[in-house]
């Protein structure tokens, strides 16, 4: 369904919490990490510094939108030093470019080292739904960031619209309400919707 949009929001490696750099189409976001090095990559850095320092200019270029230096700069983390976060954006940058097969490979390597990546489990998620039109892959992703992130009301609602897109009225009454409870607006109408359709259903 049109109404489920990409999470794209994981943290860079020991970075501050996050900090929107994208909002349309999709809402992407990534942490901004504190500088670590005002001057260019030093050979003198250990490779984990380096590291870190890659992983900072890839977001500093991908807020630039320029996404081809992003997944240079990412790639070279990665190779420097294998991090959750690091494949995490990786992912993000990928699918930025329309590469969603090496981007999903990319979030399901982050969960392999690190399953606790709520915004991962989403990612992961949405585009097995959206692009692989794998339902069950997608829920059992959603299902698992809300066991890790329970307050976030849009997982819930993403939730919801694969429960109601694949017919299964109740359970998406149930999180477009959840979704609802938690702030979410527009999870109102499309619970209305549901319940609408359950009782036409029904008749």
């Amino acid at each position: 369904m049109s109404s489920i949009r990409l999470l794209f929001s994981r943290a860079a490696a020991a970075a501050p919490r996050r900090a929107v750099v994208w909002c349309q189409p999709h809402r992407v976001q990534l942490a901004s990490t504190q500088r670590l090095y005002a001057t260019s990559i030093d050979n003198g850095m250990t490779p984990s510094q380096q590291a870190n320092e890659h992983m900072r200019q890839g977001i500093d270029e991908m807020s630039r939108g320029n996404l081809a230096q992003a997944l240079n700069s990412f790639s070279h983390s990665l190779a420097l030093n294998p991090t959750a976060d690091g494949h995490y954006n990786n992912g993000v940058c990928l699918y930025s470019l329309g590469n969603v097969d090496e981007a999903l490979d990319h979030w399901e390597k982050a969960l392999s080292i690190d399953p606790s990546q709520a915004d991962a489990h989403v990612n992961a998620g949405n585009v097995y739904f959206m692009n692989k039109k794998d339902a069950d892959s997608a829920i059992r992703h959603l299902k698992k960031a809300i066991e890790l992130s329970p307050k976030d009301a849009e997982i819930q609602f993403n939730l919801a619209c694969i429960y109601e897109a694949t017919s299964q009225l109740e359970w998406a009454i149930k999180m477009y309400d959840s979704a609802a409870r938690l702030g979410l607006e527009k999870a109102k109408t499309y619970m209305r919707n549901a319940v609408a359709k359950q009782m036409k259903k029904s008749i």
